[in-house]
């Protein structure tokens, strides 16, 4: 018996200290998405949310926090690649395409930038009609 108390006794403080400071840095990564989101810095409040909700994945306000940021992260980036392909920037306006799509695929249904089918990067976007 005494042999199991002290394995036992270990593992309770081990989680003791553990379990407070992930609920702090899951809390820590929210608040800080909040304060970028409120900067309107989407990308990053982005990060910060999807860090929470995967720290604490049961908690519903991170939960909703993160999916609630990712169409916004995801048209930050569409519109970030719409600006470089207009100037003429391709492979970076594919870069930032792909970036939304890999945040929220919605966003891409919605206004297909990239064409999954192609390769070429300026064949991607003229198969989809952005590109002359």
């Amino acid at each position: 018996m005494r042999r199991l108390f002290r394995p036992a006794a270990l593992l309770l403080v081990v989680l003791a200290i553990t379990l407070p400071a992930i609920a702090d840095k899951a809390h820590s990564s929210w608040n800080r998405g909040k304060d970028a989101e409120a900067r309107q810095d989407y990308e990053k409040a982005y990060d910060y949310y999807q860090e929470a909700f995967s720290l604490k994945p049961k908690d519903l306000r991170y939960r909703a926090a993160y999916e609630r940021i990712k169409f916004l992260a995801a048209a930050s980036h569409v519109h970030r690649g719409q600006i470089m392909r207009d100037s003429g920037k391709l492979d970076e306006a594919l870069v930032e395409f792909q970036k939304a799509a890999l945040i929220d695929r919605r966003d891409l249904n919605e206004s297909p930038q990239v064409c999954p089918r192609c390769t070429v990067p300026s064949l991607q976007l003229k198969h989809v009609g952005l590109w002359d």
